[in-house]
């Protein structure tokens, strides 16, 4: 089963997010565990209960904004992959920071949310992952 934690202020965001979450399920027959959070500090609490596979995190929030909560994941988890969804591309390269896998724009299509869910294999090079040498 894939585990994914979305964490978004936009209430309405996260439920399109959802349908596509369970549509791509669907259409794979991938079992899909989804928890929806709103902000940073219930992901963190979230994940520390269930470690997730995905975490998918708004940069863009207010009290405690993305970036400092994947500041914070990253302290505690190195391998979870984690992917922005924002509506700026401004914070693309501070996001090799915390080693992200991904970072979507929105709004976020179907095929892009699919794409996305479909690199699980290790061998997938993630798209803005820092990688040292």
């Amino acid at each position: 089963m894939l585990k994914i934690i979305a964490c978004d202020d936009d209430v309405a965001f996260q439920d399109n997010l959802h349908r596509m979450i369970n549509r791509w399920s669907a259409e794979t027959g991938t079992a899909v565990d989804v928890a929806l959070v709103t902000r940073g500090e219930d992901l963190l609490a979230r994940h520390a209960a269930s470690r997730a596979d995905i975490i998918m995190l708004d940069m863009i929030m207010p009290l405690v904004n993305g970036m400092d909560t994947a500041r914070e994941l990253r302290q505690s988890d190195t391998a979870v992959r984690l992917v922005f969804l924002t509506s700026s591309p401004e914070f693309a390269l501070e996001s090799y920071e915390v080693r992200a896998f991904d970072y979507l724009l929105k709004p976020v299509t179907y095929e892009r949310a699919a794409q996305l869910l479909d690199a699980r294999d290790p061998a997938c090079r993630p798209r803005l992952w820092h990688q040292e040498h």
